[in-house]
């Protein structure tokens, strides 16, 4: 992880530690941290849905609605390139420029757990 304008390295690590946490709990709400929702909000190209809690009642309040969230972190949905799109802007540029150490590291973590996910 490299050192940005607004995230440092070690900060870009404590997040991938959190998403790996928020993965292994199977989305629990009580490892949905904060750190994780200003992430996925500010560096993702996901909107607030007013509050950690809005977030996460939208995306992991159903199955349906926490599989199209792993879409944007899943390589099986690459259309171009090797980013997955964004769910809600339809872009990959979520995982670019000053972000694109930790946001890939965040797609390599979900695909492998999506991929455990459907071997049984």
């Amino acid at each position: 992880m490299q050192d940005t304008k607004f995230m440092t390295a070690i900060e870009k690590e404590k997040v991938l530690k959190h998403w790996k946490a928020f993965l292994k709990s199977g989305f629990s709400r009580r490892s949905f941290t904060k750190l994780l929702y200003h992430h996925l909000m500010q560096n993702c190209s996901f909107i607030a849905h007013y509050n950690i809690h809005g977030f996460y009642g939208e995306y992991f309040g159903n199955a349906a609605d926490t599989a199209r969230f792993l879409r944007q972190f899943d390589r099986r949905y690459v259309i171009r390139g090797d980013i997955p799109e964004s769910i809600e802007g339809g872009d990959t540029y979520w995982a670019t420029g000053d972000y694109t150490d930790i946001n890939t590291a965040m797609i390599d973590a979900a695909t492998e757990q999506c991929q455990r996910w459907r071997d049984h």
